[in-house]
Parts: structure tokens; sequence; C-alpha cells
């Protein structure tokens, strides 16, 4: 069984989202897909547009036994297994024109067989969800608001749970 918390975070939200999850342990933010089965660890967060920059995953090696990865021959590339490694899966909340579209922090708590993951995994992925329910403003909806992002709405932007694709109309002639 998975926990989430989703959050709307403007760029700077973020930076101190991730400056201050360190102070809790050692992070390595990493690549959700991998060309090879040695998962290098991102020095930085990827701008927006670089693949695969909006969907990352979160790991700490000092709390938390090394990932599973699994090769996917369909498309050719390596990917963690959520269900039973100990890593977060950081879903990146991000600015589209006058919007910020909502991300999420997620981890499987249970792997497979009902096994229950390490106590130190689940304290350390606890206490990334209370760093970010404690700085951030409660919406009604159970959303969670960074200070930045209530500022750009507060400022006349709009919060969207995701993106559609455009409606594309088709004329037969």
């Amino acid at each position: 069984m998975g926990k989430q918390v989703n959050f709307y975070m403007h760029s700077k939200d973020e930076f101190t989202f991730v400056e201050n999850a360190k102070k809790i342990a050692p992070i390595s933010i990493l690549e959700y897909t991998s060309k090879t089965e040695a998962l290098e660890p991102l020095t930085e967060l990827p701008e927006k547009g670089v693949p695969g920059w909006f969907q990352l995953w979160l790991w700490s090696p000092e709390r938390c036994l090394p990932p599973i990865v699994r090769w996917v021959p369909q498309q050719r590339y390596f990917v963690i297994d959520a269900v039973d490694s100990e890593v977060i899966e950081f879903g990146r909340s991000y600015q589209h024109e006058h919007s910020i579209v909502r991300g999420r922090l997620w981890a499987e708590v249970i792997a497979r067989g009902s096994k229950s993951k390490s106590h130190s995994f689940t304290v350390w992925f606890e206490s990334l969800m209370k760093l970010l329910k404690k700085s951030y403003r409660k919406l009604p909806s159970g959303e969670y608001i960074g200070p930045a992002a209530d500022q750009f709405v507060a400022n006349g932007g709009s919060l969207r749970q995701f993106l559609t694709a455009p409606v594309v109309r088709v004329v037969h002639h």
C-alpha cells in the first residue's frame, strides 16, 4: 500500500524543500529511467524540458537499502522497482504558463509478499512528508501549497491538478 502527499511548489519552494530534506538525511536524486543498471545520482535537479525532468526518485544511501533495478526490454531501459525498493517518487510540481501543476511525494511502504520496508526508510519518508506539511499551507482539497506558490496564486496565478492534451478537431473535407 502506497502513501502520498500532493503539493503545489514554485521553483523557490522546491529548492527550499530539497535543501531542508538534505538536513534530515543525505539524499541521492535518481532519474526515473536509466540506460545503465548503475544509477548515478544527479548533482542537481534537471531543468524543465530535459527528458525525465518531471519524475525523479529520492533515495537515502544512509537510511535505505540500495534500489532494486529492473530491465524493461520493450523500452530498452532500466527502472527502479518501486514496490520492493526503499525509494520515494518525487513527481515535481512546475509552472506551466500562468498555472502551477500539482506534484507529489509517493512511496510504497509495503513490499511484495506483505513484507514491511525497513523502519529507517519509513521514518525517513514520514519525516519528509512532515517537513512538507509543516511548512506548507493545507488547501481545502487536502493538497498542500508552498509559500512561493501561494504568493504566485495571490498574484493572479492558478493551480492545476494536471495538464490535459489540447483538444483537436478533425475536419473531413
